[in-house]
């Protein structure tokens, strides 16, 4: 249906999205859509940009179009109509809305589809032979087919399967013996369940056999004061328990006083909100509401959000992932951060920091978490950078997770008060009993295992007198005895100071302990004495938390070569870690006292 995006020509009916918007400015023109725009300088550009997204009807041809306005302005005209194309302000159809070959493509349905795709009558033609199926209470499923009305293309089936409160039922792909087999099921098909329907365990298992069946599902309903549609993308997500668990545990849904019928605003937003989302998901279109995992519409605020539902540890819906042993320490071409912003960083360095940056922010829900909030704004940035890190507890719905870190840093901090929050979910989530494990998360495989080597090495030295003065400048690399050398100085104002010795330790890593004048001694860790000086001042400054200096190498690949890795290692699932996160754990051969307690960073 659609043409070239550089090449209009003068086939093809025009059809502006019905989200487009025309301004005029002081200059020219504004045009914008829901998550775009751009501007048009001219004394003209206002009216002819107007005329122009007025006459896409969805019948007027490209010809047409051009052939309404001013002929001294046809080639401007054409210009313009070639840019909304190609930036999908305006699709190209193949068949006028309304004509007689389109008469398998309700207009609404099409006009619908023009705001996610350039092709929607391929999209259409996709729904054929597909149905959707809609499980709930009479009253809902009323609401929703009057929504549908308009909208359902022949060789699209809608089934109603009402339920009966209090009548035990099958799921709806599986059978109780002596019942009549389940209908039949293809692929593509579309389930919706109306939450409030069903008990939970009753709506545990009937999600539980969709997701066996490898069959999409929605889920609406309403959690306190926010009507909700959550989609099941693949097996074991988007579990209706998992969401409302969490959205209560943010503690930002009102007391949930019974839904009753959908009379207000909010819950004919949702339904219209479910039927849409039913409709792209069976033509195929996936991303129609982005990576979104849920829609929530409020009450009172009647306000339509995007959300990203993890699944809490402990519930059913998780299926048993056992640990897979790893020998390695990961690809070996993975970079190492910076502990600095530098000019001459990598294409490669970027990429990683954007990648961690997008996962952050997918994370980041204030009504569903799982983190509630990573923020490095309301804390002192000097002398060393600072991040707060907050996430939901999603292991017992009750008080929180957090951790402040500082370092050297403000970007670094803000990474690292993620993975200490990573850190403690995993081992809780796991439910990890095994004192004598140590758990590392990172932004890379290496990172990760090298947490979780530091996790297992003591705090403080265990006999000051079998370690050597230390001289930063003879014995580390020039960049990192800098490091060591600024924090020395920035925190030594604060009173922070002793004496410095060292050691090689037989895994590589060198080892620097701060004998401190009438107070206790603090142990670092790290590739050179200026990593293990740094981090052992680090300590000074951060409280139950786990703060690593960066290794200077280039790769981790790199830093392996140089340091043993861990034996034993096992990878831990995080049902959000999707992403560049990674999180592992062994067991050392001979158990050590544990220096960072992941405990203490819990809070109530």
């Amino acid at each position: 249906m659609s043409q070239s995006t550089e090449d209009t020509g003068h086939r093809g009916f025009v059809l502006a999205r019905s989200d487009v918007e025309v301004a005029g400015t002081d200059e020219g023109a504004w045009i914008g859509i829901s998550d775009s725009s751009f501007t048009v300088r001219g004394n003209g550009a206002h009216r002819l940009i107007r005329d122009l997204v007025a006459g896409c009807d969805g019948r007027a041809t490209v010809q047409d179009v051009l052939d309404r306005g001013p002929g001294a302005g046809r080639p401007v005209a054409d210009t313009l109509l070639k840019a909304l194309v190609r930036r999908r302000y305006v699709v190209l159809l193949d068949q006028p809305l309304g004509g007689a070959g389109a008469g398998s493509a309700p207009d609404p349905l099409i006009r619908q589809f023009a705001h996610w795709t350039e092709d929607s009558s391929a999209a259409v033609a996709r729904l054929s032979g597909k149905s959707l199926r809609l499980v709930g209470e009479p009253g809902w499923l009323e609401r929703v087919r009057s929504e549908l009305d308009g909208l359902v293309p022949p060789g699209l089936r809608v089934e109603d399967l009402p339920v009966t409160p209090g009548r035990t039922r099958a799921p709806l792909l599986d059978t109780y013996p002596g019942e009549p087999a389940s209908a039949s099921w293809q692929a593509g098909d579309v389930v919706a369940l109306q939450a409030d329907a069903f008990s939970a365990d009753e709506l545990a298992r009937e999600q539980k056999s969709l997701w066996n069946h490898g069959a999409p599902h929605c889920v609406a309903g309403r959690i306190g004061s926010r009507y909700w549609l959550l989609w099941s993308r693949d097996g074991g997500t988007g579990c209706w328990r998992c969401l409302r668990s969490l959205a209560l545990a943010a503690e930002v849904a009102a007391p949930d006083t019974g839904v009753g019928a959908l009379t207000d605003v909010a819950g004919h937003v949702s339904v219209a909100n479910l039927v849409r989302s039913l409709l792209a998901r069976a033509a195929g279109i996936d991303d129609a509401f982005g990576t979104a995992d849920a829609l929530s519409a409020d009450v009172h605020e009647l306000s339509v959000r995007t959300h990203t539902v993890v699944r809490r540890p402990g519930c059913a819906c998780r299926c048993t992932e056992s640990r897979k042993p790893r020998h390695g320490s990961g690809p070996a071409e993975a970079v190492i951060r910076r502990n600095f912003y530098a000019s001459d960083d990598s294409d490669r360095s970027d990429e990683h920091h954007a990648e961690i940056m997008g996962t952050l922010a997918s994370w980041t829900d204030e009504r569903v978490g799982p983190f509630l909030e990573i923020d490095r704004d309301t804390l002192p940035q000097v002398p060393l950078g600072a991040a707060y890190a907050r996430a939901l507890n999603l292991v017992d719905e009750h008080g929180g997770i957090a951790a402040t870190v500082r370092t050297l840093s403000s970007r670094e901090a803000y990474y690292q008060a993620a993975l200490n929050v990573l850190e403690v979910t995993s081992r809780h989530g796991a439910g990890e009993t095994d004192p004598a494990r140590y758990t590392g998360a990172g932004w890379t495989h290496g990172e990760a295992t090298y947490r979780a080597l530091l996790r297992s090495l003591p705090g403080a030295p265990s006999d000051p007198r079998t370690m050597a003065p230390l001289d930063l400048d003879d014995s580390s690399d020039g960049e990192c005895a800098r490091m060591a050398r600024y924090l020395e100085r920035r925190l030594g104002n604060r009173g922070i100071g002793g004496t410095w010795l060292g050691e090689h330790l037989g895994n590589g890593l060198c080892h620097a302990a701060l004998i401190a004048e009438g107070g206790p001694a603090v142990s670092g860790y790290g590739a050179c004495y200026g990593e293990a000086v740094a981090m052992a001042l680090l300590r000074t400054v951060n409280d139950g938390v786990l703060v690593h200096v960066n290794p200077h190498h280039t790769t981790w690949g790199d830093f392996w070569t140089q340091v043993t890795a861990p034996v034993g290692l096992e990878d831990v699932s995080l049902p959000f870690a999707q992403g560049p996160a990674r999180i592992v754990g062994f067991v050392p051969e001979s158990g050590a006292r544990r220096p960072y307690d992941l405990a203490e960073v819990s809070v109530p």
